[in-house]
């Protein structure tokens, strides 16, 4: 790029702005879209804007917007198919070296890729983040370019993205479907009023989100702890998820393991003669 410097510059120049990423490779019928479509169902806090964009062919990514960070889930494998056609339809801007990454390889079906990127925009931030996940605030390369630090960071924000998105699952259930599992799971040991309590907030949720019943009973000062101690309640109830959420359970897992994704473990592998000569 024309500029000239030595490792150890590089290791400690200082850094503004970084790019945190983990490629999730979905293999069990769950895809891309349907995260995404998972994903466009959240409602966060009032500082968060949810943007979500579409290429002509169909829409392949989300990206949750603030003025300091932003967090961006898309298809990988359709990006590269859309930088192939030209690069301003890519989201990924300098993917050239990997426009060709399935040409030669057979992958075993079915495969697909979920990226998850968080783009931390300004010192302040990056400050404030680093603070939050217990690392050192210091803002070089060396120290950041680092795999635990990526890790922490990622799953930080997913944490503040997968409480509300769990809430958001469950609320498609039935109201009566959710009442009668609540009163007669026996583990659960519910009174009928609570019961009613808890579906009834679901189904609130699944007409104007956790922040529109928020906004209504906070408008009382007094039901501030209540609405607090609902949500709590909320996360705790385990109730089955639409088929769909099956992707959003494998982001957190890839995320946890912080696995590599590397092209071979997923290899068709070709199988020469029959069985009598193997």
């Amino acid at each position: 790029m024309g500029v000239e410097t030595n490792y150890e510059k590089l290791i400690n120049a200082e850094i503004s702005a970084i790019h945190y990423s983990k490629n999730i490779p979905l293999t069990d019928y769950s895809s891309s879209s349907m995260a995404i479509n998972e994903l466009a169902k959240l409602n966060l806090n009032k500082r968060l804007d949810l943007d979500r964009t579409s290429y002509r062919n169909e829409g392949h990514s989300i990206k949750l917007h603030a003025n300091s960070y932003e967090i961006t889930f898309y298809d990988k494998i359709k990006d590269l198919e859309q930088g192939k056609i030209s690069e301003k339809r890519a989201l990924e801007k300098d993917n050239v070296t990997q426009l060709d990454i399935f040409k030669h390889t057979q992958i075993k079906k079915p495969f697909e890729v979920l990226r998850m990127e968080v783009r931390l925009g300004n010192r302040q931030k990056l400050k404030q983040i680093l603070k939050k996940v217990n690392e050192p605030e210091k803002m070089t390369f060396g120290l950041l370019f680092n795999q635990e630090t990526s890790q922490k960071i990622l799953l930080h924000f997913w944490d503040m993205i997968s409480e509300k998105l769990y809430i958001s699952a469950i609320s498609e259930n039935d109201p009566e479907k959710v009442l009668e599992y609540l009163l007669n799971n026996p583990e659960k040991n519910l009174t009928p009023a609570k019961a009613l309590q808890i579906s009834g907030a679901l189904a609130v949720i699944n007409k104007i989100g956790v922040r529109g019943m928020r906004a209504i009973l906070e408008k009382q000062p007094q039901n501030k702890r209540t609405a607090q101690r609902i949500i709590k309640e909320l996360r705790e109830t385990e109730i089955a998820h639409n088929q769909s959420f099956r992707a959003i359970t494998n982001i957190e897992s890839c995320l946890k393991e912080f696995q590599p994704l590397r092209l071979k473990d997923f290899q068709e592998i070709k199988k020469y003669g029959n069985s009598k000569d193997s």
